[in-house]
């Protein structure tokens, strides 16, 4: 009993603790802004860290509550300038329609709307003032803009209402869209062509490599394909729902789920290559993180994917450096670097399977590995 004990101990990872300081932070933040937390609350929560660290001065678990304090300071900081980002658009400003100036980021298409047309715009101007910040919205339409990626363009007569629904006002901020815009037409006309813009030949590539495995594959083959390896649903977002049925009854519909496992196939597929040829070990390394991000650019990424892929690239890294990889503390890395760039994901369902889920099946290997050494 003793030895599991110390065997269950001796696997949890250092980097939890600042983790779990950063999500306290994070949901501590998020109810104080919205007037759910007392002041109480949040008064003994910095107390404790504190103290933690004074404590800890001059011991072993002094950098470990350095870590701690820092990752509630960032996560705290982060939650805050999200919120503030967001609520800074000026909703007041659009409540009549509006003249909007911004460059065309990401174009999409909705199967099953009946706006069927999405496109994301990074404002310059409204009404010819420059706003605080760069805010994006989202537009959808019953006809494709005719403009491309990083085309400048200008909207008239353009109204914008604000979200009264709590769940959707998060998911907005998650995506880091200020605002969205449901309009059959739009008037509008582009401002600026650029000649060359990297974003627009991204997007150019991806539809080019999706229509020739279109004209390829079989239907369902290409449904598969597109979902599992490119990671796009909405072209065939009628034939995938209809797969989903079919896998719910044999309780395998988790193979569906775009993750690690089929990030993993692509890229076994480039060393068992590699193999082949009598390249360095550095020249091999060097080859697989541009493949991988390769890929990751040419693919349309899930929470899922993103930690598959910066997991990986973390891991290819230390070995470029020798420096000693544990799965366990990259998993960490990861999750502390998605919620510090955004932390709203943390209170979305994929984001807390996709990380609990694999951090569990690494600590129960982890665990399995030390429980038999020491016997």
């Amino acid at each position: 009993m003793n030895l599991a004990l110390g065997a269950l101990f001796y696997t949890i990872p250092p980097l939890l603790l600042p983790l779990i300081s950063l999500i306290f932070s994070i949901i501590l933040c998020f109810s104080w802004h919205h007037q759910n937390l007392s002041m109480g609350i949040l008064f003994l929560y910095w107390f404790i860290l504190i103290s933690l660290v004074i404590y800890a001065k001059g011991s072993r678990f002094f950098t470990l509550s350095i870590l701690c304090l820092v990752a509630a300071l960032m996560g705290w900081l982060s939650m805050a300038y999200t919120m503030h980002t967001y609520e800074q658009f000026p909703f007041e400003q659009c409540i009549q329609p509006v003249c909007l100036q911004g460059r065309i980021i990401n174009k999409s298409f909705a199967a099953k709307s009946r706006m069927k047309h999405n496109a994301t715009i990074a404002i310059h101007t409204i009404d010819g003032q420059q706003p605080s910040n760069e805010y994006k919205i989202q537009t959808y339409t019953l006809q494709e803009l005719n403009a491309e990626i990083g085309d400048i363009i200008e909207l008239r007569d353009f109204k914008i209402k604000k979200p009264n629904n709590l769940d959707f006002h998060r998911y907005l901020m998650k995506e880091g869209i200020s605002a969205t815009a449901f309009n059959e037409k739009i008037d509008y006309h582009i401002v600026h062509h650029p000649t060359y813009s990297f974003q627009r030949w991204i997007f150019n590539l991806r539809k080019k490599i999706l229509l020739s495995f279109k004209q390829t594959l079989s239907h369902r083959a290409f449904t598969f394909f597109s979902s599992l390896f490119l990671g796009e649903k909405e072209t065939n977002r009628i034939a995938i729902e209809h797969i989903q049925k079919q896998c719910k009854q044999w309780g395998i519909l988790h193979y569906l789920a775009r993750s690690g496992l089929h990030l993993a196939i692509v890229l076994s597929i480039y060393e068992f290559l590699f193999r082949l040829f009598p390249l360095s070990f550095i020249y091999k390394h060097l080859m697989l993180l541009f493949l991988s991000f390769t890929y990751f650019l040419l693919s349309w990424p899930s929470i899922a994917f993103i930690r598959a892929f910066l997991t990986f690239f973390l891991y290819k890294l230390f070995a470029l450096f020798y420096i000693p990889a544990h799965f366990l503390h990259i998993l960490l890395i990861t999750c502390i670097t998605i919620l510090l760039f955004n932390p709203m994901q943390l209170f979305f369902l994929d984001f807390q399977l996709s990380f609990c889920l694999t951090f569990a099946l690494g600590w129960l290997n982890q665990y399995k590995i030390v429980q038999k050494s020491s016997n």
